[in-house]
């Protein structure tokens, strides 16, 4: 006997896409809204592919001849050898202001002059998960409401670990941090006492547009001690799609027994394999995707001419 559950399509959740190699990869994705609450997201994955299954909670697509880059975002990163790993001052958005740390409480509060304030390391956890030390001591955050932020010393028990994880979102100088409370994901912001707390809801008339989505008064300026510079995984030098081409030239033969390379393609538009498991989607937000680049008639033995005109184009 089958359990069949009716929801509305606006109780649906959309679903992301991310690429997972050394570390998490954002992807293009547009969210559309409907205005009965239907929202999803759209990907050049799904745009003109050739082919789709789906088979025992796998779903395979055959995507459409496009360049590498068309899949992934360009992002502003916090970066240090791809990691999250950067040290920065806090003062909310629109603020002169930054935070320091209340020697006799250990608390964070704000109202520090930059010579004055605290510098606040974040330490990557994994992916977007960070831990947030001053010197060597953890933010940490009350395992019960108000959730105010202090300094903790020393090692915690695994059941306590999350009251140190952070997640960060930094989007063009300017970065938020959410956390896990009994009552949810919570925004850190500075309270009317200026006392840094993991109260942050995303309501309210102070609103700000972090990379697509409304963020209320829990952003802070990020363009003081950290490296700011724009990168993606098609920059990178673990990853690579180009193209060599050798000689083999019938009338001079000088470069025909030799690896001197002839012609390079950057990035070339090809057919990618892209798998995904679609099992228990309602369970997640977003789903990493494995992407397997195949052969196709733009390859230099099947389209020569084609090739010339991506080399000189």
């Amino acid at each position: 006997m089958s359990l069949v559950k009716y929801d509305s399509l606006s109780a649906l959740s959309p679903i992301k896409l991310k690429y997972e190699y050394y570390r998490n990869e954002p992807v293009v994705e547009n969210l559309s809204i409907y205005q009965e609450g239907f929202r999803f997201y759209t990907s050049p994955i799904f745009e003109g592919f050739k082919d789709f299954v789906v088979n025992k909670g796998n779903a395979l697509i055959l995507t459409d001849t496009l360049p590498l880059s068309s899949f992934f975002a360009i992002e502003d990163r916090i970066k240090n050898d791809l990691l999250y790993s950067a040290t920065l001052k806090l003062s909310p958005k629109g603020i002169g202001t930054y935070a320091y740390v209340d020697t006799k409480t250990n608390q964070i509060l704000l109202g520090a002059t930059i010579d004055n304030a605290a510098s606040f390391n974040l330490d990557s956890i994994g992916g977007d998960q960070v831990n947030i030390m001053v010197n060597d001591s953890f933010l940490q955050v009350q395992k019960t409401y108000p959730y105010t932020i202090s300094l903790g010393i020393g090692s915690i028990n695994d059941v306590d670990a999350y009251t140190r994880q952070f997640s960060v979102n930094y989007v063009g100088g300017y970065i938020s941090f959410t956390t896990q409370t009994d009552q949810g994901i919570r925004y850190l912001k500075f309270g009317t006492d200026n006392v840094l707390r993991a109260t942050g809801l995303s309501f309210g008339a102070d609103k700000v547009n972090v990379d697509g989505i409304d963020i209320y008064s829990y952003v802070f300026n990020a363009g003081y001690t950290v490296e700011d510079i724009t990168n993606s995984i098609t920059d990178s030098e673990y990853f690579r799609n180009d193209w060599v081409t050798y000689y083999m030239n019938l009338e001079n033969k000088q470069n025909n027994n030799n690896t001197e390379v002839n012609k390079v393609i950057n990035n070339p538009p090809t057919n990618f394999l892209a798998s995904l498991a679609v099992q228990d989607l309602f369970s997640n937000d977003i789903v990493n995707v494995n992407l397997a680049n195949l052969k196709t008639g733009y390859t230099p033995t099947v389209a020569p001419a084609i090739i010339d005109n991506l080399v000189n184009n």
